[in-house]
């Protein structure tokens, strides 16, 4: 039977398709698929990492991360030139 799938172009799972000449990957077609297929498979690798690094205990928000954050957030307020503060502020007062 493998044979015969061999003799009518199916060949093995393991050979790629280009070298069954299935595939033609100059084909632009072809090209930009494998592109979005790439880019695809890299934001869902990126998402992974991302689950997998809220998982981490040193990723957890803590007290004292918070506290640290509203101190330097304080000091960007007070401390900052005025456009800085705005723009520190605009995401949480909502402005009109």
């Amino acid at each position: 039977m493998g044979d015969r799938a061999a003799k009518q172009g199916g060949g093995s799972a393991r050979t790629p398709l280009s070298k069954r000449g299935l595939v033609d990957f100059s084909d632009e077609t072809h090209k930009g698929r494998v592109a979005a297929l790439k880019t695809e498979r890299d934001h869902a690798q990126a998402d992974v990492e991302r689950a997998f690094a809220e998982l981490r205990p040193e990723t957890r928000i803590t007290e004292e991360k918070i506290d640290s954050f509203a101190r330097l957030m304080r000091e960007n307020v007070a401390q900052s030139p005025t456009p800085s503060r705005r723009s520190y502020l605009r995401p949480v007062i909502a402005v009109e």
